[in-house]
């Protein structure tokens, strides 16, 4: 989303986005699914359910400006929480929240990630089944997101060309990022998470001030 959403424009961006996530996400909970928290995926992905409604209204309505800003809002606000080692309280409730704010971010900005890792990171899981059970709940959410976009009209040319390439890419990155993943000790896997969100933070500001 920070490197498409000022290219595209955030409508086209979230829908492709949130295709190739789908396909993406769809094969890691698979390859994974050993890994997977299958009460806790279920009680987020339902959760989301609940606000995507609320996104997609901000989505149809908000002008380019608004939801970039609410882009960068999102990522900023993740980075500082996550990089402060900020514990929201495990439990159904943390869940469930956090599910809801995934669900209307998903179909806003296609950046449902940050409240779902803040919501899984509260449950201390280790590496592995963290991965494993986000990928889960993005796959589901995704899943519903692409239905609520296709409802409104929104999956058309731009958007299938930039996930057509995106699908294309898929593969490297795949491989590139379990070259990564695998060695990556747990005791560091805080720290390049918020390298990455600050990476994002960065790139989204930048294109506000463009």
């Amino acid at each position: 989303m920070p490197i498409l959403a000022p290219v595209l424009g955030p409508g086209d961006a979230v829908v492709a986005v949130t295709l190739v996530s789908a396909v993406l996400s769809g094969g890691a909970a698979l390859r994974e699914r050993q890994y997977v928290d299958v009460a806790m995926s279920r009680r987020m992905a339902l959760a989301g359910l609940v606000g995507m409604p609320a996104g997609l209204v901000l989505l149809a309505r908000a002008s380019e400006s608004l939801l970039q800003g609410l882009m960068a809002v999102t990522v900023l606000a993740a980075l500082v929480l996550v990089a402060a080692r900020v514990r929201v309280p495990s439990g159904a409730a943390t869940a469930r929240v956090t599910g809801v704010l995934s669900g209307v971010l998903l179909t806003s900005t296609g950046m449902n990630g940050p409240p779902l890792v803040l919501g899984l990171f509260a449950q201390r899981p280790e590496p592995r089944s963290f991965r494993g059970t986000l990928q889960a709940v993005l796959c589901a959410q995704d899943l519903a997101a692409i239905v609520g976009f296709v409802v409104l009209g929104l999956v058309h040319g731009q958007a299938l060309g930039a996930a057509a390439i995106g699908l294309a890419c898929c593969p490297m990155g795949w491989l590139l990022g379990d070259l990564v993943f695998d060695r990556i000790r747990a005791e560091v896997f805080h720290r390049v998470l918020t390298v990455g969100l600050a990476a994002s933070a960065l790139m989204l500001v930048v294109g506000q001030l463009h």
